[in-house]
């Protein structure tokens, strides 16, 4: 599911499945994955399978803001990137 932005409106039918793909993909990566680094290059696989334009993918721990090759509740994953002209931002 895609979050609620007035973005959204931009988007075409089309893309709008492709965002919620790629949000729940993400979403179900990251409940696997407690590597960072290893989280980034399946999520880059699938983007170029989707020939989608990621813009950054960064991993911060949310009490000191430093970054993370670790995955876990004191973390947030941030990822911006493109479907059509429309850029897409989302934390995880």
């Amino acid at each position: 599911m895609l979050a609620y932005s007035s973005r959204n409106k931009l988007l075409t039918k089309k893309n709008k499945e492709i965002g919620g793909k790629m949000v729940n993909f993400i979403i179900k990566l990251k409940k696997k994955e407690r590597d960072f680094i290893e989280f980034k290059k399946k999520l880059l696989n699938e983007f170029k399978n989707k020939k989608i334009c990621y813009e950054y993918i960064e991993n911060f721990n949310i009490f000191n803001l430093e970054k993370s090759n670790k995955i876990n509740k004191n973390n947030k994953i941030f990822v911006s990137f493109r479907l059509g002209k429309v850029r897409l931002i989302d934390n995880f």
